[in-house]
């Protein structure tokens, strides 16, 4: 049995349409994987947003920014985890940024600096911000 071009283009057509097949469908099920990560971290909305309000009407934090909660599935530590800082702007305020996991309230990062403080010459309020979004990157 001969095999000619023709028979040949199409074998490779129906190849990549298969392949293409797969991937669309891997696709959809991770996207679908994602949404419903998204959706049960969602549940912890309502309760971060009065437990930062709470914490953003103590006395302490009266002069302080108390940044709202950012909510989101982090795939590294296979859970949901709220991040959010407070920032004094006064020239003796401090700067503290907190993350959590969410489903067990364990902290996994939570560091602060005075904005008055410098180490080699940086404010350790900026240094401590950057390891703060870096470590939402990873956890991310």
């Amino acid at each position: 049995m001969k095999i000619d071009k023709k028979d040949i283009v199409i074998i490779i057509l129906i190849v990549l349409l298969l392949i293409s097949a797969y991937f669309l469908f891997f696709n959809k099920n991770k996207n679908n994987i994602t949404f419903e990560n998204n959706l049960k971290c969602s549940q912890y909305i309502e309760q971060e947003n009065k437990e930062i309000n709470e914490i953003a009407n103590l006395p302490i934090n009266e002069k302080s920014i108390v940044s709202a909660p950012k909510i989101f599935f982090s795939k590294k530590l296979n859970t949901c985890v709220s991040a959010y800082s407070i920032f004094n702007p006064s020239e003796k305020g401090f700067s503290s940024y907190y993350i959590k996991n969410l489903l067990n309230n364990d902290s996994i990062f939570t560091e602060g600096g005075e904005n008055n403080e410098t180490i080699d010459g940086l404010p350790v309020s900026s240094i401590v911000e950057n390891k703060y979004y870096e470590k939402i990157k990873e956890l991310e």
